[in-house]
């Protein structure tokens, strides 16, 4: 991820849509989604960028982790996604696994995490990657917690 790649998304408060941008706390515990609407506008002979505000709920921000799935689409802490692969076993022979992990950010890293039987968080840049001996080789975004349900079951 490009340092400098700090963007959000959250859902707007009037239609419950995402909006995409830079996120600022307003007066009265209000959130709002900063984003460049794309006009100009002169102010004392100089050309500045016009930027607009969105009011968003704050429980739904979520900052871009700098991955992308395997459709290119990019991947937002609060994001729910399946992961595919492979890994070998003791005897050699290839296995197939499919895992649901939340998109979490805790100590300042991103953690795809796993509410199973025993539960655990991995750092995504493994799980983009490789999850110890197990081999991804499919992430797909299938829901977001803050969509309507929550949650995905396998």
């Amino acid at each position: 991820m490009d340092a400098r790649d700090l963007s959000f998304r959250a859902k707007r408060i009037d239609n419950q849509e995402w909006e995409y941008g830079d996120v600022c706390n307003g007066e009265y515990g209000k959130v709002f989604i900063l984003y460049d609407n794309d006009a100009v506008i002169t102010c004392k002979k100089k050309e500045l960028t016009s930027w607009g505000f969105i009011e968003v709920n704050p429980k739904t921000v979520g900052m871009y982790t700098g991955f992308q799935d395997s459709e290119g689409l990019r991947i937002y802490d609060g994001d729910i996604l399946k992961l595919t692969g492979s890994y070998e076993e003791t005897d050699g022979s290839m296995q197939e696994f499919e895992e649901i992990r939340e998109v979490i950010y805790k100590h300042g890293c991103f953690y795809g995490y796993s509410d199973t039987e025993f539960p655990y968080w991995t750092p995504l840049f493994e799980t983009a990657e490789e999850i110890g001996l197990e081999i991804v080789e499919k992430i797909e975004i299938v829901g977001n917690i803050h969509d309507e349900g929550g949650t995905y079951e396998i």
